[in-house]
């Protein structure tokens, strides 16, 4: 296995970091592999030159495909198409599908945005595959309170790979421990689709979940990358036994790479902070990762 970063998004826009920057930053503190946003040959370049192994991408038009309008629809599954074959050409492994932002309206609810999704969504699944390509999803439950992604249970999962058992599976322990699910369950339930793994962690507050339950607070805003009793913070710093995680990982045969993916508020603002970040979640992991 390999210990890889998430190139920052929101809210970490702004910094004053290129990307070559970051990934020689990366390269330097002892990561092997990058997770990016989007594919150009610039992008890989910089990757490359910097030594770092690409593991993931994000893949592009899900909003189209998700919308109610066929014209949207074509034009987002062409957009698709086009980020597969460029993931293909340039050996990328997997493409991140995000399934929560990119619902064009979520009142409609997840088991009819579902039925959006799949009127193409296992057509471009078996294009991926077919260029050694995998379409992948996680676990990711969407914002609070109505959780609108579409793979955010077992019971989407489940769906999911029915419809598409060449979907793939990013592992990321910190959205079951946020929903009360067995996170090693559904690491091992769903580990013949496992693909690629998000490194990132949740701390429960009990005293928060006391005052405010599940509800949130009343009279303030909650901290960022969370709601108060909940939130999303770096390997080592939350719920998440890292050395079971890995053990179980270990025994699944997985030897792909492990990106910690940077959301948590301790840790943004500036780029120092990032760094520090970064440079904590690495060391945790590389306790447990050989």
């Amino acid at each position: 296995m390999k210990i890889g970063a998430m190139v920052p998004g929101k809210p970490y826009k702004g910094v004053d970091v290129s990307l070559d920057q970051f990934c020689r930053w990366c390269a330097e503190d002892g990561f092997q592999a990058i997770d990016i946003r989007s594919i150009s040959d610039d992008i890989v370049r910089t990757a490359n030159d910097a030594g770092l192994t690409i593991a993931s991408s994000w893949l592009p038009g899900l909003a189209g495909i998700l919308s109610s309008s066929l014209e949207r629809q074509q034009m987002g599954a062409k957009e698709a198409r086009a980020a597969i074959e460029d993931a293909a050409k340039y050996g990328i492994p997997a493409l991140f599908c995000e399934l929560a932002g990119t619902i064009e309206n979520p009142s409609l609810g997840r088991a009819k945005n579902l039925e959006l999704l799949m009127k193409s969504f296992p057509q471009l699944v078996e294009f991926a595959h077919s260029g050694g390509v995998a379409l992948c999803v996680e676990g990711y439950p969407g914002p609070d309170p109505h959780r609108p992604a579409l793979a955010g249970t077992t019971e989407l999962l489940r769906a999911f790979f029915d419809a598409c058992p060449n979907l793939g599976f990013i592992y990321d322990p910190s959205h079951s421990v946020r929903i009360g699910a067995d996170y090693i369950r559904v690491l091992n339930e769903f580990k013949p689709h496992l693909r690629h793994v998000h490194a990132k962690d949740t701390a429960i507050d009990s005293e928060a979940l006391y005052l405010y339950g599940t509800t949130g607070p009343t009279f303030h805003s909650p901290r960022p990358m969370g709601v108060e009793w909940w939130r999303y913070c770096i390997p080592g710093e939350g719920t998440v036994n890292w050395a079971n995680v890995v053990r179980n990982l270990e025994i699944s045969g997985f030897d792909g790479v492990i990106s910690v993916e940077l959301e948590d508020d301790r840790y943004y603002g500036d780029w120092e902070a990032q760094a520090l970040g970064f440079h904590r979640a690495r060391m945790h992991l590389a306790r447990y990762v050989k």
